[in-house]
Formats: C-alpha cells, structure tokens, sequence
C-alpha cells in the first residue's frame, strides 16, 4: 500500500451574502500540484453545474485564500461545492456549503446522499423547535427527535444503510425529503 498525498489541504470554506450576490471563501493550508478549482452549484445538492473555474497556487506550503462572487444565485436555495483539480487529473472536494436568499423559513438536510450522519439545518427568524422522523420506504420510524431553528442538528446515525423518507416540522411548514445512507 502506498501513502498518498492529497494535493490540496482543505482548512475553511464558507458563504456570505452581499447586495443578493453569494459570497464564496476557502482557504487551503497547503497545495501540491493543483492546477485549478471549480465552483459547482445546485438546486438539489445532488446534481452539480461548474459556473466558473479560479487558478490554484499549483505548488504552495502557505495558507491560501480564495474569494469568488456568484452574482446570479438561484432562486430559494443554491448549493455550493468546491472542486479541486491537480495537474494529474485528479479530483478532491469541499463539503456542501447552501445559500438561500427567501425570506421565510427554509428547511435544508445535507450532505444527501450521506455516510455515517446527515445534517438538518432549519434557517429562520423563529424561534421555536422543529421536530423530525425518518420512516423506511415500507413506512417504519426509525428515527425521531427536535432540533433549534439556525442550529445544525446531526441526524441518521443509527439507520442503516438505505432509503429513507425525512419528514421536518417547525410552526411555520411541514417539509418531507429523501435522504439516501450510503
């Protein structure tokens, strides 16, 4: 077994808003061989769409950082992720990062599909506690619990590997996805 270097040390990717634009800053501890980054957005957190491609430092041992401007976020909530493509032709990539600019409450759980845990983020102005339950496609719970509105909240811990349907209740709507444990 050989030891691999990964070409890019991820140490921070986060989104701000500004005049209705999306905000996108990362940052890398070091770089081997990178040739150029990706920003990759989506609808559904599932299916990514590249809108624009930054040089890498190539070969770095010192904190980088990275700044790009979406002008045009989707309407409701946009997913970001950031690829990072080597000289090799090799791939690495950020976690998901999402972006919603409505003005009422909205509901996310992501990464989907997932390992080992999923997050369910409920970003408002409330309050109040949400609650959930994962039901298997034959309609068993197999998970329940509440969460705080604008705190992550780790779910799917104790399911096994599959299908599953997630439904999410605050005051203001009732929103149902599938989530996928892999």
């Amino acid at each position: 077994m050989r030891n691999c270097l990964l070409p890019v040390s991820w140490t921070g990717f986060g989104i701000t808003s500004k005049s209705n634009s999306c905000i996108l800053n990362w940052t890398t501890g070091n770089e081997t061989s990178n040739a150029y980054f990706t920003i990759e957005r989506s609808s559904d957190g599932i299916h990514y769409q590249t809108i624009d491609t930054i040089k890498g430092a190539g070969n770095s041992i010192n904190t980088s950082n990275y700044t790009y401007t979406d002008p045009s976020p989707l309407s409701g909530t946009s997913y970001y992720r950031i690829g990072q493509h080597d000289i090799n032709g090799n791939s690495s990539y950020t976690g998901i990062q999402l972006y919603n600019n409505s003005e009422s409450n909205f509901i996310h759980v992501f990464p989907n599909p997932f390992h080992g845990t999923t997050t369910v983020l409920v970003n408002g102005s409330g309050t109040d506690p949400f609650t959930y339950r994962i039901h298997s496609i034959s309609g068993q719970l197999v998970e329940q619990g509440t969460g705080k509105v604008n705190e992550p909240l780790t779910v799917g811990e104790i399911i096994p590997e599959g299908i599953f349907i997630i439904t999410i209740n605050n005051t203001s709507q009732v929103q149902t996805f599938k989530i996928i444990k892999q």
